[in-house]
């Protein structure tokens, strides 16, 4: 979950700054959408609101535990949706915010991209969107049944942990990329005249360390089972 957030991260961070002269554009509407989104879950705390309402229809069994946390930040949360409501309210935001607003589903829409998939597309980042919405997907949603229940034998299987370091190696590795594809990107832009030493520190220093990591396999013998 963690890898794909810091995915996501960086294909918006690289889509907004391949075209300089529309940057400021798609950072906008970012920066907005982060807003909206926020704005959302304060009046979903507060009463009055049409938000809260909805919620708390929605909350059943819950509801007096959630409650109970809200009722809590209630000056905090109002002083923080009018702090929003003001910078929404400026010019330059108010329009974007209008418009995001009839399209809640993805703050790039109304910019081209309809899906995320056209922002990892555009950014050359398929591949890797490939694997961690294919395969890494349904690790995280507990549909790859070969993860965590493993049948050897004959009637014998071992249930994997939830938290299981085996193949953890590869994500280190894909983690260590995604990261270092970022700092470059940042340095690339804000300042060029260090990314030659940060390739240059890269090659000779971290990237060796990565590649010698130790793999780490689970035990393909079927270690530990649960006879049934």
């Amino acid at each position: 979950m963690e890898l794909r957030v810091l995915f996501e991260a960086l294909v918006s961070l690289e889509w907004i700054l391949i075209a300089e002269e529309k940057g400021e554009v798609k950072a906008t509407y970012f920066y907005v959408d982060s807003l909206l989104n926020r704005r959302d879950w304060l009046r979903k705390s507060l009463p009055g609101h049409a938000e809260y309402e909805r919620f708390d229809n929605e909350l059943g069994q819950y509801k007096e535990d959630v409650r109970d946390a809200t009722d809590r930040l209630i000056e905090e949360n109002e002083q923080s949706l009018a702090s929003i409501d003001r910078v929404l309210a400026q010019e330059g935001f108010s329009n974007v915010a209008e418009e995001l607003t009839k399209k809640r589903r993805g703050w790039y829409r109304p910019l081209g991209p309809q899906t995320f998939r056209d922002l990892c597309k555009e950014t050359g980042k398929l591949p890797l969107y490939d694997v961690l919405y294919g395969s890494f997907s349904r690790v995280t949603h507990a549909s790859d049944l070969s993860r965590h229940v493993l049948f050897w034998g004959q009637g014998n299987l071992t249930f994997t942990p939830l938290r299981d370091v085996h193949e953890i190696d590869q994500l280190i590795r894909i983690t260590s990329t995604i990261v270092f594809t970022a700092y470059h990107l940042i340095l690339k832009v804000f300042r060029p005249g260090e990314t030659k030493s940060f390739s240059r520190i890269y090659v000779e220093h971290w990237r060796p360390k990565i590649q010698s990591m130790p793999q780490i396999r689970r035990s393909s013998d079927g270690s530990d089972p649960i006879n049934i």
